[in-house]
């Protein structure tokens, strides 16, 4: 093996390595951020509910 391949596969590897670290940033950016929909969501939900509705029913016979 030559000094070229060495450094080819070394930078290829150091590439890899940063795309996998870009790649988990990247990933972790986007489920905080559907974390925070969802929390959104469930307090819209929650702020939403009434206590009173579904207590009676209204029949017309």
């Amino acid at each position: 093996m030559d000094v070229n391949s060495i450094s080819s596969a070394s930078t290829a590897i150091s590439a890899n390595a940063l795309q996998q670290s870009v790649d988990i940033a990247v990933l972790k950016k986007a489920t905080d951020a559907q974390t925070d929909q969802v929390n959104m969501l469930l307090q819209g939900m929650t702020a939403a509910q009434h206590p009173y509705l579904g207590q009676s029913l209204d029949l017309k016979i």
